[in-house]
Parts: structure tokens; C-alpha cells; sequence
């Protein structure tokens, strides 16, 4: 009626720890920092403001098994990038869209409601090799920490349970969101990695990625050198 209005109110959401199998709680290692983010976001607050200013509670939607499949229509034909779903686990995702233009294929993420939001208009305001504009110092350093999920690309026949999911092994699913070419991937799975192996796989060491070989620290393509601004 008359003097009513709605209001959407951003308020930073709070995330606490609970133990699951361990004896105590473990909180999730930091990655990015949300200071960082809001230079340029300024106030980062996103699905109709209820999610605002705190990675770590993107990342429980937004994990390694989770895919935009149940956005997207049943003919992959009509979406845009002809995919029938796309990764939204967040190490993919964001580094996928900030360097959405410097991809070579596009970017193309459903969203609620079934909406296609194609990213590679974004024109990231600075290099997006300049990793500390967004991560904590130190987390963007190989190799991952033991335990990082593959992340997947196909959820496979059974969609309640990611068994038969197909991945991509975790550090390819990292540096393939931008650099997503044919010789970038030939050169990460002549290193060990894949892109339709199952975190089985992983787990049982049939799978092993190498990168850390030449990209880690100190070494002769450390991220570091390669990502230096």
C-alpha cells in the first residue's frame, strides 16, 4: 500500500568453523583477501545483496564439485560457449572471469533464473598476473596445498553424487581459467595434469601433477618470476 518501500541492506556475513571428522574445528585456509578485492569493488555484495564482503562463504556454493548444469537449458547448442554446464568452483570461476579478456573462448557462467552472463566484456583495471591485487601473499604459490579438490566439468550420469564426476586435476583447473588455449592445455597435461580424470584418481596418485617442478617457488618458472606485474 501507500508508504511502503523494500529495501536491500548489504551486511557482511559471518562464517564460523565446525568440526565434521575432525576432533576440532579447522578453519579453511585463506586465500584471497577481501580487503584487496574491495579496491576496486569497493563493497563486493553480490546475489541480491545477501552475500557481501566474505570469500568464505562464497566458496560453500561456489566448491570444487559444483557446476551451473542446472541453469543452463537441456540443449547445450543454444548456450552461447555450446557447453552443457561450466565450473562455478571459485578457484575457476573468478580467476575466469577477471581475465575474461584474455581468454581465447568465452566466459559464459548461467545464473539464477537461467540468465547467461558472458564475462568477456569485463575489462579487468589491472594485470591480471598481478596476484596479490587479490590474493593473501603466499596462497597463489605452487603446489597447492594438499587436500585442494579437482574441480569438475561433468557431473557425470549420477547428479547426487560426484563419484563419477569428470574433473580437471586442481592446479590445471587454476591456470586453464585463463589460460585456456589448446597448446596451454597440451602443455599441463604433458606435466601430469588432465582434464577428465575423477578425484579418485587423485587421490590414489594415478593422476599427479608436476607443475610445481618448474613453477614453484625459486624454481626456473616460478609464479612468482612468470606473474611478476
Amino acid at each position: 500500500g501507500d508508504g511502503e518501500y523494500s529495501d536491500r541492506v548489504p551486511v557482511t556475513n559471518a562464517v564460523e568453523s565446525f568440526a565434521i571428522t575432525d576432533g576440532d574445528a579447522v578453519d579453511r585456509r585463506t586465500v584471497v583477501d577481501i580487503a584487496r578485492c574491495n579496491d576496486c569493488h569497493a563493497q563486493l555484495s553480490l546475489h541480491g545483496n545477501n552475500r557481501t564482503d566474505e570469500p568464505q562463504l562464497c566458496v560453500i556454493c561456489h566448491n570444487p564439485d559444483a557446476t551451473d548444469l542446472n541453469r543452463r537449458p537441456a540443449d547445450a547448442s543454444s548456450s552461447p560457449d555450446g557447453l552443457a554446464e561450466r565450473p562455478i568452483d571459485f578457484k575457476h570461476m573468478i580467476h575466469g572471469i577477471h581475465a575474461a579478456h584474455v581468454r581465447e573462448t568465452p566466459f559464459v557462467v548461467y545464473g539464477f533464473g537461467g540468465r547467461a552472463h558472458d564475462f568477456s566484456h569485463v575489462a579487468y583495471p589491472r594485470s591480471p598476473a598481478d596476484c596479490v591485487a587479490c590474493h593473501s601473499s603466499g596462497s597463489y604459490t605452487l603446489p597447492l596445498p594438499a587436500g585442494v579438490l579437482a574441480t569438475t566439468v561433468d557431473t557425470g550420469p549420477d547428479k547426487s553424487s560426484p563419484d563419477d564426476d569428470l574433473n580437471i586435476s586442481p592446479t590445471a583447473a587454476v591456470c586453464s581459467a585463463c589460460h585456456d588455449g589448446e597448446l596451454a592445455a597440451t602443455h599441463m597435461e604433458q606435466n601430469g595434469a588432465s582434464f577428465a580424470t575423477t578425484q579418485g584418481l587423485i587421490d590414489n596418485g594415478s593422476v599427479t601433477e608436476t607443475c610445481a617442478i618448474c613453477h614453484g617457488p625459486g624454481r626456473v618458472a616460478d609464479v612468482e618470476s612468470v606473474h611478476a606485474r
